[in-house]
């Protein structure tokens, strides 16, 4: 498997080429305004791009979240409450426009974040089928993608963001590890066999490979 710090370089350059892609197809795709008061405000395509990177960076590392020891594992406990928060946030800004219920619903997702953290570990663990298996499926990222594709078509879009998000976080993750010695069980439950994109003799350099081509393409994509 690839280092924490291989996901995080592949992540931050996915998400930096997914927008612009974005930006090159349609400008409008990326272009976000903020209304507060009577004011609308354009966010700086550079905040956009930014933000991008950095989302899809730390969204490459959660699939190693059941592995105990691993650095998302490690600080998961710590920052939990505000991924509730935010789950949270998407939820109720779904079904009511009451900042005051908006606020309520965010305080009690963060509150059960803090609270149920080694629960919620716990249980994942165990329904994941052990570490590198569902959360290291195509499958399962398959499922989050569709899941996210209804949400957003059936206008609960801040719903379709989090599914969005865990999928194409998942996705990052794998293109590190498939091309490792180990593989990837891609297609777990159906399959649990371990695939590999690279013969031993390649997939043994595979990390160092990987890391390479992913900082080559950041070049390319930070002066495109």
């Amino acid at each position: 498997m690839s280092g924490y710090r291989t996901h995080m370089l592949i992540g931050a350059v996915g998400g930096l080429g997914a927008y612009r892609i974005a930006e090159f197809i349609d400008p409008s795709m990326v272009t976000f305004r903020l209304t507060i008061g009577n004011s609308a405000f354009v966010v700086p395509s550079l905040v956009v791009g930014l933000a991008s990177a950095v989302v899809s960076m730390y969204m490459a590392l959660w699939p190693d979240i059941d592995e105990r020891g691993s650095y998302v594992s490690n600080r998961a406990p710590r920052y939990m409450w505000l991924w509730a928060a935010l789950l949270a946030l998407c939820f109720a800004v779904s079904i009511t426009q009451s900042i005051g219920l908006i606020l309520l619903i965010v305080a009690v997702g963060a509150i059960a974040g803090r609270i149920g953290v080694g629960l919620f570990l716990y249980i994942l663990r165990i329904a994941s089928g052990g570490h590198r298996h569902l959360t290291h499926s195509l499958v399962l990222a398959m499922v989050l993608f569709v899941a996210s594709a209804v949400l957003f078509f059936g206008g609960a879009i801040p719903l379709a963001l989090p599914a969005f998000a865990l999928a194409w976080g998942q996705i990052m993750h794998l293109i590190g590890d498939v091309v490792t010695p180990g593989g990837v069980p891609l297609f777990y439950p159906i399959s649990s066999r371990d695939i590999h994109l690279f013969p031993y003799y390649i997939s043994r350099h595979g990390e160092l490979l990987i890391g390479f081509l992913s900082f080559l393409a950041g070049i390319f994509f930070l002066w495109a």
